[in-house]
């Protein structure tokens, strides 16, 4: 009996099934082996600085990241010096090619919703295995945004206007939208924002009930 005839596994999955029951054992055995290859990884004798040791070993020290980053780089380069071969309106055309024109942005966002319990699973599990890489993205993210809003905070240090705490009061507009609207530092309208929930002088002056 082929693969195909038999009950769904992993043997099914290679043979063109793409079930939830084949897909769950093709992932429980990749998964396996990256676990295995990381084990082995402090004591067996890897290269490390090759995109090869990153995407086979899981090898996420700096070097191994930073040649994994430049292959992708290259790739990209490559598939964008064959522009005439992307497949528009596949979601390969989207993440592959990095193609962004209405139909591939159309095929994405078709996928994002109808995928979307699962790639907010994904991503919450992948979030929680890598904390400290997360914080440290979100911390070099943040800096650079505040970093952008100060240099361009054209009313640093001018008395606050009535018209001024209005907008900070809105509550349909972020911190970073309301800062770059008014010239704002971000932790300025921060502060204003705290000051417009206890200080009443405050709270009058930007008419808030």
């Amino acid at each position: 009996m082929s693969p195909a005839e038999g009950t769904h596994d992993l043997r099914r999955y290679r043979a063109g099934c793409r079930c939830d029951i084949c897909r769950a054992a093709n992932n429980a055995y990749h998964t396996g082996l990256r676990r295995n290859r990381r084990n082995r990884l402090a004591s067996a004798s890897v290269q490390h600085g090759k995109a090869q040791t990153y995407s086979n070993w899981g090898c996420r020290c700096a070097r191994c990241g930073a040649a994994w980053s430049e292959q992708l780089k290259k790739q990209r380069k490559s598939r964008l010096s064959r522009s005439a071969q992307i497949p528009h309106g596949t979601l390969s055309g989207y993440n592959s090619w990095g193609c962004r024109c209405e139909k591939c942005r159309a095929c994405s966002y078709a996928y994002e919703l109808a995928n979307r319990g699962q790639i907010n699973t994904r991503t919450r599990r992948w979030a929680h295995a890598n904390r400290p890489r997360v914080n440290e993205t979100q911390r070099k993210s943040k800096k650079k945004m505040v970093d952008k809003l100060s240099d361009a905070a054209r009313s640093r240090g001018n008395v606050w206007t009535g018209p001024e705490l209005e907008i900070v009061a809105r509550t349909d507009l972020s911190v970073s939208q309301q800062a770059a609207m008014l010239g704002r530092t971000y932790y300025g309208v921060m502060n204003m924002r705290r000051q417009l929930r206890v200080n009443p002088k405050v709270i009058d002056l930007a008419g808030v009930k």
